[in-house]
Formats: C-alpha cells, structure tokens, sequence
C-alpha cells in the first residue's frame, strides 16, 4: 500500500517531478502571446515560435457582433445602412443633410409607403427656395423637381410688407403669410 508524500517544487525540483512522479509532461517557461498586426496574435511556447493566426478581426474583414458599444468616435468612409431599426434615438439637436455636397441642392425625409424607396416626401426644393411635399417619390433620385404642396410659413414685422417672402420669393412665395405686429393685420402673398 502506498503513502502520502509531501513533495515540494521549486526551480529545479521540476524536471526531478516530472520524471518521477509523473505529473507534469511538459514544463512551459518563456512563452509569450504577441499581436504583430491588428487581428493577428502569435504564440511562442518554450521560445519556439508558432505562426500568425489571423482572428478574424484585420483591417479587410467583416465581422459580425450581437452587440457591439464603442467608447470612441466612428467615422463610416462607405454607406451606413441601419437594418431592422424600429426607432432611431439621435441625441444631436439639428442634423446635417447632403453634407458631402459644394453646390445648392435638394434634400429631405422620406417615408416610405407600400413600395419599396419609394414614400411622402418633406423637402426643401432648391429651384423655389421653400420646403414642401410631393407623394410617390423615389428614394434613389436626386432633385425634387414636382412640389404637390408647399409648407406654409408665417413672417411678422413691425408695419405692412415691403418686400417679396423671404423663402419662395416672388414667384413661388404663393401662400405666405405677414403679420404687421403694430397693426395686427394679416396679409396673404398671392
């Protein structure tokens, strides 16, 4: 029958349990685990090294996250598709449209209806200088050239209008209304 011993290992004790008491197979020192590259790691065993194992995670990859929350900023250089969002928080106060473009445009929401990109629009059309609506547009055009109905908008100042509205001008600044804050009397451009 057997007994307990009480072995004690240190430095070289190792080696002696290794072959006596058959334990340990393998001692490991000097090992290391390095990352030569983003999404590469590298494990030297023993001082020998092995190969660069890619983890999915390089500069070309696509990986795919159930839930992913960065500390930092993103920048997106490619397009930005949010998929299967039901609401989407923006905690900005205004929110910047066509910021890529140097020349005047149109620009607006859509939302879209039965067809797929294609829904109301609310807009702001560039040729009229004033916002408006129009049905059925599609998403993937650029300008809104058919306006079905402007938005109305309302200025005030102290005495009876001077000049044209500020947003549609003389031609298309149909529908504005002044109001004269001295008087109270309300003017229609028509």
């Amino acid at each position: 029958m057997g007994t307990w011993k009480k072995v004690v290992v240190s430095g070289s004790n190792i080696s002696q349990l290794n072959n006596n008491a058959g334990y340990i197979t393998t001692a490991v020192s000097a090992s290391t685990l390095s990352s030569p590259g983003q999404g590469q790691a590298v494990l030297v065993n023993n001082g020998v090294s092995g190969s660069i194992v890619d983890l999915g995670l390089e500069t070309g990859d696509s990986p795919t996250f159930v839930g992913l929350t960065l500390t930092g900023n993103l920048t997106v250089q490619g397009t930005a598709s949010f998929q299967n969002t039901q609401n989407l928080l923006v905690a900005d106060r205004f929110v910047l449209f066509a910021s890529g473009s140097n020349t005047t445009g149109d620009g607006g929401i859509i939302v879209q209806q039965s067809t797929q990109n294609v829904g109301e629009l609310y807009a702001y059309n560039s040729l009229t200088n004033r916002w408006g609506f129009t049905s059925s547009f599609n998403a993937t055009g650029n300008s809104f050239s058919t306006v079905a109905a402007y938005v109305g908008a309302a200025e005030t100042s102290l005495g009876a209008p001077s000049a044209d509205p500020k947003y549609g001008g003389a031609s298309a600044g149909y529908g504005t209304i002044y109001v004269d804050q001295s008087t109270g009397d309300i003017y229609i451009y028509a």
